[in-house]
């Protein structure tokens, strides 16, 4: 198994998932969540090395960022940060946001070897669980919703209150 964090650093919430891809199941399992709100790269970079996820991260030593975390405003870039403080191996792409969406559709597909879905998502990660409608999100002026909520209008996702299923879904297709 390998461990992965997948991160979208947002201004106003800034995701870190630990993903574990499973692969003698065919399972993606977010076993952990940082939900950070106007949160600072460092505060984040300490508080998922304090995670236990982090020991089984530093062995794949793989992060995968939004593109939008390489680019630099007045100051270090997202992605500099993290590297100079894990020299872990960073990498993200742009993805259009239906090849996103569908990369997640194919991970909440059933698995036939288990017979439940290739996603597991543990409990205690609240972001993520509150961005697909499933509770209440974790800082009251985020809403619910994410990638799965779409326009009247065009059917086309909403981008909004989507940070945790962005970075998986470009996790995903990184990995």
């Amino acid at each position: 198994d390998d461990t992965y964090i997948f991160i979208d650093p947002g201004d106003v919430v800034y995701s870190v998932l630990f993903v574990v891809h499973k692969k003698d199941l065919g399972e993606i399992w977010v076993v952990d969540e940082i939900y950070g709100h106007r949160s600072t790269h460092q505060l984040m970079i300490q508080e998922a090395k304090s995670r236990e996820g982090w020991k089984y991260a530093s062995k794949s030593r793989r992060i995968v960022i939004d593109v939008a975390g390489f680019q630099h405003h007045a100051a270090e870039s997202p992605a500099d940060a993290w590297r100079r403080e894990t020299a872990f191996w960073i990498s993200g792409r742009k993805y259009p946001v239906e090849t996103t969406v569908d990369r997640l559709r194919v991970a909440l597909g059933t698995n036939p070897l288990t017979g439940r879905p290739r996603l597991r998502i543990h409990p205690r990660c609240k972001g993520i669980i509150s961005e697909a409608g499933g509770g209440a999100p974790p800082y009251k002026d985020e809403g619910v919703g994410g990638l799965w909520t779409r326009f009247s209008s065009n059917g086309k996702p909403k981008r909004e209150n989507d940070h945790s299923w962005k970075a998986l879904g470009y996790g995903l297709q990184e990995i």
